[in-house]
């Protein structure tokens, strides 16, 4: 009878060992839900981008930019005799909202990725916890 209740001892770290094992599945079950939020708006980061760059390209072209932006590589020896004209008349065709947009669609990107990866890592290091 003694022989079985040795047998049968718990260790006496067993109370510390659930309750840290509790602890990491809750914290991988946060973890989860911050990782599908953070894939989904990475998604939608990356098509606002995508839509930005198609918009800044619209733009170029219905403001005459990509033409006068298109003469440095056809008629470079014209350029440097009206210089000020030509910088003057890029500046002017330069579509800067949609510049600004795009640099902001990168930010937000590089942000979304950010915490994307933050996301991942603890998440592999989380559920690779052994006991």
């Amino acid at each position: 009878m003694q022989n079985l209740i040795n047998l049968y001892k718990t260790p006496s770290d067993l109370y510390q060992k659930v309750l840290n094992r509790i602890e990491n599945e809750k914290n991988i079950a946060i973890i989860k839900k911050r990782l599908i939020v953070s894939s989904v708006v990475f998604s939608i980061a990356i098509t606002c981008f995508v839509f930005s760059i198609l918009f800044f390209l619209t733009a170029a072209s219905q403001s005459g930019f990509s033409q006068m932006f298109s003469l440095i590589f056809s008629d470079f020896n014209i350029i440097p005799t009206y210089f000020t004209n030509f910088i003057l008349s890029l500046l002017e065709s330069l579509p800067t909202f949609n510049i600004i947009l795009s640099l902001l669609m990168v930010l937000f990107v590089s942000s979304v990725s950010r915490f994307l990866t933050k996301d991942i890592k603890n998440f592999v290091i989380y559920s690779h916890v052994k006991y």
